[in-house]
């Protein structure tokens, strides 16, 4: 991609970005109710080769930035100079966020150049790529309803709300919700949970859509289920644990290869093999009436 800078002088900025993430102010309507998970996430790697073509005025420079799109601020890291008539190899790591989503990853192009002498020429950028293992969190205090969905997450059934710096889900039958990279092979994800009602409420991953994913989490009175949902539901394992309406629990699922493990408040309470799905998305469901509050995710990619 051709960048040309014309006439650029000290204090003039300019932004280059990829838009990982879309949010209701990007659409002139609501016809069709998108929603949305985003595509960059905290511990990322960002790479992006530019060449410099620079035919008048003083140094150019690339700022790296990520825009957290609950405060619309960015987040800037180091500057950089990039070198005249060859290319620039040029890589950062996507800062925390701190529960907050990312809406743009980019690049601030500026030139210190005086008007006698300004910045001219053309930069040209290749082989944009993101990647690697993501650590990030969802904070509820920094998410909004939009499109009728609790961002960043897409929802099956079921009321969604934010309540209390929290997400309420009221399930009504049975409903779920899903967000992260499609393609989550090994993970660690955790959540607090707090149910309210009901006797089913269940941490979701490995999720490639609402027939197929895994869950773990209460399933009954005093019982804890690790189910599998493929065209329909078998419960893997079940065990007994001693859970009360009203109190907040921290799930925590590791599954690595076909290896899962599924905690509670640090406590192993289901250890499994199981190899039918292998990558995923993650959430949060219920398989009966029932109401719960989820106040926080922590994902952290293993692979």
């Amino acid at each position: 991609m051709e960048v040309i800078f014309d006439r650029m002088v000290d204090g003039d900025k300019s932004k280059i970005f990829y838009k990982p993430f879309y949010r209701r102010n990007d659409f002139n309507d609501e016809k069709y109710k998108p929603t949305f998970a985003p595509n960059a996430y905290s511990g990322q790697t960002v790479s992006m080769d530019i060449f410099l073509n620079k035919w008048q005025g003083s140094d150019m420079f690339i700022t790296p930035y990520v825009r957290n799109t609950f405060n619309s601020k960015c987040i800037t890291l180091e500057k950089i100079e990039l070198k005249n008539q060859q290319w620039n190899e040029i890589q950062f790591v996507i800062p925390d966020t701190n529960g907050a989503m990312i809406d743009e990853v980019g690049y601030i192009i500026e030139s210190p150049s005086i008007l006698t002498s300004r910045a001219i020429g053309a930069l040209y950028l290749d082989n944009f790529h993101i990647y690697g293992d993501s650590e990030y969190s969802i904070d509820f205090a920094k998410q909004f309803v939009e499109f009728k969905s609790v961002t960043p997450f897409s929802h099956n059934n079921g009321e969604w709300n934010l309540l209390e710096n929290s997400m309420e889900c009221i399930s009504l039958d049975n409903c779920s919700c899903y967000t992260g990279n499609y393609y989550t092979e090994n993970a660690m994800i955790e959540a607090e949970i707090e149910p309210l009602k009901g006797i089913s409420h269940n941490l979701i991953f490995r999720a490639k859509g609402i027939q197929m994913h895994y869950l773990a989490g209460f399933d009954g009175e005093g019982k804890v289920s690790l189910i599998l949902n493929n065209f329909g539901y078998e419960r893997l394992v079940t065990v007994p644990f001693a859970w009360r309406l009203a109190n907040k629990y921290v799930f925590k699922i590791e599954c690595n290869g076909n290896q899962i493990r599924f905690s509670i408040d640090g406590q192993t309470v289901i250890k499994y093999t199981d190899s039918q799905f292998s990558e995923g998305m993650f959430g949060f469901g219920c398989l009966e009436k029932g109401i719960a509050k989820i106040s926080s995710f922590k994902i952290k990619e293993l692979n």
